[in-house]
């Protein structure tokens, strides 16, 4: 008997490299459309998904979990996690991440930038 692959939702297209090498390792469902999820579609999706790969425009919350029983991580792609209901998380077992400090650098550079310009 094989064993079956994790599988992984993604709910916004994402960079094909990225897709690219999930896929070898994961059963991959990705939005390629790049079409904003209702929460029933986004429900439908992360029903028998393992993992999420989300934006935030995506709310997880413990209604969505109530109904995701096999999914046990949400990255979410972003800076924040105000989408993501940590204590419910927590209740039913899933890891939340995020990408912290991922903006610092281009966030410094941008405020130099519009200093600079302001100054002229």
């Amino acid at each position: 008997m094989t064993k079956q692959a994790y599988r992984v939702a993604v709910t916004r297209r994402i960079f094909p490299e990225l897709i690219d090498e999930l896929r070898r390792t994961y059963d991959v469902v990705d939005n390629q459309a790049d079409l904003s999820l209702t929460p029933q579609q986004l429900a439908e999706r992360l029903a028998d998904a393992d993992g999420a790969l989300i934006t935030t425009g995506e709310r997880i919350d413990e209604a969505l979990l109530a109904r995701c029983p096999r999914l046990k991580v949400v990255a979410n792609i972003a800076v924040g996690y105000n989408n993501i209901d940590l204590a419910a998380c927590t209740k039913y077992g899933v890891v939340a991440t995020n990408t912290p400090d991922v903006l610092n650098e281009a966030t410094a550079d941008h405020a130099w930038a519009l200093l600079l310009a302001a100054a002229r």
